[in-house]
C-alpha cells in the first residue's frame, strides 16, 4: 500500500485561503513568493507540516515561514539563493539560518517575532480559555448548537477555569437556540457579566460547541514597537556567535500581533530612533510591508 503524502505548508496555506467566486483559493503574490523561498534545498511550501504535538518542529517551521515572509515583504528574497537551518548547539550562540546570496556571500540570519506584552497575554489567555471550555463541552451533555461568546476583554489566567465553567453552565441553563443577536449576560453569570461577554447562537444544529471570539479588543501598537529595543539588545549580545556561520548577520523580525495593526507598528518604528547595532541589516516585516534598517538608514517597502 502506498503511503499518503504528508501535508505540506503549502497545503496549510491553501486550507486557510479565502476562496474566490469559483471556489478556488485566492493567492496573494507575497504568499506565492514566501512558499518559493528555498530552505535546505526545498521550497518552503514543499516542507511537511510538523506532526501533531511536535512543538520543536512546529516552531522551526514557523521560524522559516516568518523569516521568509519578512524577506519577501522587504523585497529581499530575490537576493538569496537558498537558506539552510543551523542546528542548535548549546552553549554556542547559533543563528537560525545560514544563507547563500546571489552576490556570492554567505551570511547568517537570525529570526524573531515582535509583539507587545499585553498582546501576548491577551492571546495566551484566550487560547487557554478556548482549550479549557472545549474540554468541558466535550465532557458535558449540552443542548445542540454553536454558541459564540464575544469577549471585549480577556480574563486573567487565574480566572480562566471559573469563566470556562460558567460558559458551560449557561450553555446548559440559559442560552436559547433562537438567539441570533449578541446578548449580554446578567448578574446570574457574574464572570461573564464582569467581562461584558455577549452570546450569539450562530448555528442551532448539533453538536454543541463553544466559540471564544475576541470582540473589538485592541492593544497599544506603541507597546509592541517599543519592544524592538530589547530585541536588538538581546540579539546583539549573540552576534559574535552568529558570525561563525557567515561573514555578516541579518536579523529578520516578524510583526506577530493579534490585537493591533502591524502596519501601525511599522509606521511607529519608522519614526523611532532604532539603531541596528552590529547587524548588517534588520528587516521588520508584515506580509506586504517592511522596514529595512541598514547603512542607508531606514527604508520602507510596501505593496511590492
Amino acid at each position: 500500500m502506498t503511503a499518503s503524502p504528508k501535508p505540506t505548508l503549502a497545503d496549510w496555506y491553501t486550507a486557510n485561503q479565502l476562496l474566490n467566486a469559483n471556489g478556488t483559493p485566492t493567492w496573494m503574490p507575497w504568499q506565492l513568493r514566501t512558499l518559493g523561498v528555498v530552505f535546505d534545498g526545498v521550497p518552503l511550501g514543499d516542507h511537511p507540516e510538523a506532526p501533531p504535538g511536535d512543538k520543536k518542529q512546529s516552531e522551526r517551521l514557523w521560524e522559516m515561514d516568518g523569516s521568509a515572509r519578512a524577506l519577501v515583504s522587504a523585497d529581499l528574497d530575490g537576493s538569496i539563493v537558498d537558506m539552510s537551518l543551523v542546528p542548535v548547539a548549546p552553549p554556542l550562540q547559533t543563528p537560525d539560518f545560514e544563507a547563500r546570496l546571489k552576490d556570492g556571500r554567505h551570511i547568517a540570519i537570525e529570526h524573531t517575532r515582535i509583539c507587545g506584552k499585553t498582546d501576548k497575554l491577551v492571546s495566551r489567555s484566550l487560547s487557554r480559555l478556548k482549550g479549557r471550555v472545549s474540554d468541558l463541552v466535550a465532557a458535558s451533555s449540552l443542548p445542540p448548537g454553536i454558541v459564540a461568546f464575544s469577549f471585549p476583554t480577556a480574563p486573567l489566567f487565574a480566572d480562566v477555569d471559573a469563566t470556562a465553567e460558567e460558559m458551560v453552565r449557561v450553555m446548559r441553563e440559559v442560552i436559547q437556540p433562537a438567539g441570533s443577536v449578541r446578548t449580554p449576560f446578567g448578574a446570574d453569570s457574574p464572570w461573564l457579566e464582569y467581562f461584558d461577554v455577549h452570546w450569539t447562537v450562530t448555528n442551532p444544529a448539533p453538536p454543541a460547541e463553544a466559540r471564544v471570539e475576541p470582540w473589538l479588543i485592541k492593544t497599544d501598537p506603541q507597546e509592541t514597537a517599543d519592544a524592538i529595543y530589547d530585541i536588538i539588545r538581546k540579539k546583539a549580545e549573540k552576534h559574535c556567535g552568529y558570525l561563525r556561520h557567515g561573514e555578516a548577520a541579518w536579523l529578520t523580525v516578524w510583526v506577530d500581533t493579534n490585537f493591533c495593526q502591524p502596519a501601525t507598528v511599522l509606521l511607529l518604528l519608522e519614526s523611532m530612533n532604532v539603531q541596528r547595532g552590529p547587524f548588517e541589516k534588520i528587516i521588520v516585516g508584515c506580509s506586504t510591508r517592511a522596514l529595512v534598517f541598514d547603512a542607508d538608514g531606514v527604508t520602507p517597502h510596501q505593496d511590492f
